[in-house]
């Protein structure tokens, strides 16, 4: 392979990549439609950035997914286990499946590059508002408040459960008059 190769891919799966260290750079355009051909020349020539980033988590090889590894996981063939296809692997899909099992990807879920480099600064925390409630008050008088969080605001659907399942473990709940302006602030442990 000509050392200064670019290989564009237009796949929409993660495909073996034996020769990647022999390749000056790839390309995955994934479904690029009839404007592919300028897109991938607007790529190449440096007029667009490739700004993309995985949706996905690429193997280093392909064995290493649930879907692709039929002696570990029998249960995820087009067969079955007793002619059921099951997908154990509950929420530990993609990425999570990576970190569960200690497996490192080729390019992880998020990987991208572009024609040039950022800096990281300035974290915020995103909160969810759960409940709020409209109170009116006299001058100078006080009210105690009790605002009950659903509880499906906690939850995620558990494939082994077949159900909504709460998350435990700590939280932090937050109290303000709008999400710039908070005022009391307390650590919550949500048990099973």
């Amino acid at each position: 392979m000509n050392p200064n190769t670019i290989v564009v891919l237009s796949t929409s799966l993660p495909v073996a990549m034996p020769w990647l260290a022999n390749a000056k750079g790839v390309v995955q355009m994934w479904w690029p439609g009839d404007e592919g051909g300028p897109a991938t020349a607007n790529i190449l020539l440096g007029r667009a950035s490739p700004g993309g980033r995985l949706p996905i988590t690429w193997p280093e090889r392909l064995d290493q997914t649930v879907a692709q590894d039929p002696t570990g996981h029998p249960e995820r063939t087009n067969q079955g286990v007793d002619g059921k296809t099951t997908y154990s692997e509950g929420i530990f899909v993609g990425y999570r499946w990576f970190d569960k099992q200690g497996l490192k990807p080729l390019f992880p879920f998020g990987y991208g590059l572009s024609y040039t480099t950022f800096q990281y600064s300035g974290l915020k925390v995103v909160r969810a508002l759960v409940q709020f409630d409209r109170v009116t008050l006299a001058a100078g008088q006080s009210k105690l408040l009790t605002l009950r969080v659903e509880p499906r605001r906690l939850q995620y659907w558990s494939v082994a459960a077949n159900r909504w399942t709460t998350a435990t473990g700590p939280r932090t709940v937050y109290v303000g008059a709008s999400s710039s302006d908070i005022r009391l602030q307390a650590e919550v442990n949500i048990a099973s």
